[in-house]
């Protein structure tokens, strides 16, 4: 009887696990207030792949396609 006491008061890993679904997930995401501590930084890095022109693309490419080549060649040998 001692032995089925002690497993009764103690807690198992199980029923420790908190289940919430999304919904309230959400809504104790929204009510806490942490998404408009955080900087809006999703719109600044779209921007800053807008501003590329043509001339920085053909020397991005190029920046990869020298050390590629020569490595290409390099194995061909």
């Amino acid at each position: 009887m001692a032995s089925q006491r002690k497993q009764k008061t103690q807690p198992s890993s199980e029923d420790e696990t908190l289940l919430l679904s999304e919904e309230e997930q959400w809504r104790l995401v929204n009510e806490s207030g942490i998404l408009k501590t955080l900087p809006q930084t999703v719109n600044e890095g779209s921007s800053h792949e807008e501003d590329s022109t043509l001339a920085d693309e053909i020397f991005n490419s190029a920046l990869l396609i020298i050390p590629f080549s020569f490595l290409l060649l390099l194995m061909e040998m």
